[in-house]
């Protein structure tokens, strides 16, 4: 199967994901409100973070080694011992600082965070032998499949009146069961035949050595993504980080097209590289850039002009997270391409420089987001976001520049923005005329119809000047 259909498929399923994430979160701010989200958030938060140091790196290490198609089964059982006695430690810490956290969270739901915790890292280590196995697209289907089981259940709970709790318990039932339903259907169905050869000390050395280095690969992500709601805890209300949260779920929706090309890239240019396939690991680290906006560009057009409109579908108080908004979606742009940049980087197996690239970028999101959120509240917050991620894809572009004679795709890139322009400018025209007979352009269904028009006019205008665009199109469409 070619990447670009694997990416497609990844891509296609985390879309169906997201859209049914994004229906259930519309009924549970509805019915439940901001502040109760708040916490809900914040406890999701705390998870990625314990998760990031249960770890440690593991994950990417575990993906690259199994990549490598070398003693799979023994990184494997080592991957898997190393994973539970850090959990085991981390469980321990969370009981005996027990007061802590529950103070920090406002809730008594430490036994919450530990099962969350347990089951989180048992689906990270399934996902990391997938993804290594090249089975990415299985592996879309399984976030699929778990999304479905999760909001089913989290509706169910909900509908039965049992609130925060029964959100917190369908997550782990769901995560528990995708779980275990990704490690049966890679032995069974994709016939990934696991002997229970013992590790020696090299394959441990090996991973840690990886890890090493990549660990705060996966504290880069998490700071990223969490970073900003943590210290938001400190400082803020549960509504405002509620409201924030959502925003934050919005921005990466629309990143899922950039992070599936970088999920379905690594493995295949981790072998090239390790094959020493350099004009082919070049173009593509060219691709990976010229696509990595696919969505996001429009996207943020879009935003500019009906994100109120979106926020007003989670409830009117929703609608304060306008700038937010905006500002989380520029850094999730910037992000996209700082992904593909990082992911070439590990894989051409220099994690040391990824290392030294996300020192920076722990270092300045951190510190700005506690000066910043202190003196700012959620607008620091976000800009934090913005400029560090920024900052540390312009330090990794010039370090990737100096290993590799790729060229950056303008012609591509400005084909999106000419086409995401033109979208804007469409769909603003329609609002306004919407507007003038009465029509308000903040409700579900003038917004839903706007934004259905807007990704017509997009990918017809992008089609129509994009010559590479209706090539790549036509070389990923299966034959029937």
């Amino acid at each position: 199967m070619r990447v670009g259909q694997m990416a497609g498929i990844f891509f296609v399923t985390k879309v169906l994901a997201s859209l049914t994430g994004f229906v259930a979160m519309v009924y549970f701010a509805r019915i439940l409100g901001s502040s109760v989200l708040g916490v809900y958030f914040l406890v999701l938060a705390l998870i990625g973070w314990l998760v990031l140091f249960n770890n440690l790196g593991l994950s990417r290490a575990l993906n690259k080694r199994v990549s490598e198609g070398i003693d799979r089964e023994q990184h494997i059982l080592a991957a898997f011992t190393l994973y539970g006695a850090a959990f085991l430690v981390n469980a321990l810490l969370l009981f005996l600082f027990r007061e802590w956290v529950n103070a920090y969270l406002g809730e008594s739901l430490v036994l919450v965070v530990i099962m969350l915790l347990g089951v989180e890292i048992l689906l990270r280590f399934v996902n990391s032998v997938m993804t290594g196995e090249q089975l990415v697209h299985a592996n879309g289907f399984l976030g699929l499949l778990q999304t479905i089981m999760r909001v089913s259940l989290q509706v169910s709970a909900v509908v039965l009146g049992f609130g925060l709790t029964g959100l917190f318990f369908a997550e782990i039932v769901a995560i528990g069961l995708a779980a275990i339903v990704g490690a049966v259907v890679t032995v069974v169905y994709f016939d990934r035949n696991y002997g229970l050869e013992r590790p020696t000390r090299e394959h441990y050395g090996s991973l840690i050595e990886y890890a090493k280095f990549s660990w705060l690969g996966d504290m880069k992500g998490k700071i990223y993504q969490r970073m900003d709601i943590i210290v938001l805890g400190f400082f803020s209300p549960a509504f405002l980080i509620g409201i924030y949260s959502i925003c934050w779920n919005i921005a990466q929706f629309l990143e899922i097209f950039s992070k599936s090309i970088s999920t379905t890239m690594f493995p295949e240019m981790s072998k090239l590289s390790a094959e020493d396939r350099t004009a082919m690991l070049d173009s593509h680290v060219e691709d990976a850039l010229a696509y990595a906006g696919l969505f996001i560009i429009p996207g943020f057009a879009g935003a500019v002009v009906l994100g109120r409109g979106v926020l007003n579908i989670y409830g009117t108080e929703f609608q304060q997270g306008y700038p937010i908004l905006l500002l989380l979606l520029g850094g999730t742009l910037v992000h996209g391409y700082h992904k593909q940049l990082m992911n070439t980087l590990d894989a051409v197996d220099r994690p040391d420089l990824t290392f030294r690239v996300n020192v920076f970028f722990t270092v300045a999101n951190i510190s700005l987001n506690v000066v910043l959120v202190y003196l700012y509240g959620w607008i620091g917050a976000a800009v934090a976001t913005f400029v560090s991620v920024l900052a540390a894809m312009l330090i990794a572009f010039r370090m990737l520049s100096t290993l590799m004679t790729f060229s950056i795709p303008h012609k591509q890139i400005l084909s999106q923005v000419l086409s995401a322009a033109i979208m804007g400018s469409t769909v603003a025209g329609l609002a306004r005329g919407l507007n003038s007979v009465g029509i308000d352009t903040v409700r579900l269904i003038p917004v839903l119809g706007l934004v259905g028009v807007g990704v017509l006019v997009y990918l017809g205008t992008l089609t129509l000047v994009s010559t590479e665009f209706r090539r790549v199109v036509a070389d990923n469409t299966p034959e029937l």
